[in-house]
């Protein structure tokens, strides 16, 4: 009897031990998949990034659009009605840089650690290497408008 206990524990072992090989071989493939915390502090790191650059982009319209008649400024100083963003570089100290291409469109480019995740980055598809293009929105004066939402004031 005490054979047989012993026989029937150390299937019990056994199953125990495959459980728990499988357990820890499937916490190891979630992590390669994953990427693991590693690249969750680069994607975090990248997102700063984003961020960061979405309130540079926002300084150049102003600067555009106030100071020099939607035209794209040569630097992005600071005036008293486009002041700067605060981060002017990343956490590593990396400055983001400014470059305009032509009278409409510019690149900031930043040291990003990541390439673009098409379904995660707001930028993707205008994302080149390190650098995210842009271009100066229309001012609203001088879109087209279809006629049927043009406004006509009755004359006096």
């Amino acid at each position: 009897m005490t054979a047989r206990r012993f026989a029937q524990g150390s299937g019990q072992g056994w199953a125990s031990l495959a459980i728990a090989a499988l357990a820890a071989v499937l916490v190891i493939v979630g992590l390669a998949v994953a990427g693991g915390p590693m690249q969750a502090r680069k994607e975090r790191r990248d997102q700063a990034r984003t961020d960061d650059l979405a309130r540079l982009a926002a300084h150049v319209e102003c600067l555009s659009q106030t100071e020099q008649g939607s035209i794209l400024p040569a630097d992005l100083t600071a005036t008293t009605s486009c002041p700067a963003p605060e981060r002017l570089a990343d956490d590593n100290g990396a400055p983001y840089r400014y470059q305009p291409t032509d009278a409409l469109h510019y690149r900031l480019c930043a040291d990003f650690e990541m390439p673009p995740h098409p379904a995660q980055a707001r930028w993707a598809e205008k994302r080149d290497g390190d650098c995210i293009l842009r271009e100066l929105p229309v001012p609203p004066a001088t879109a087209a408008r279809p006629m049927d939402q043009v406004e006509v004031q009755p004359a006096r």
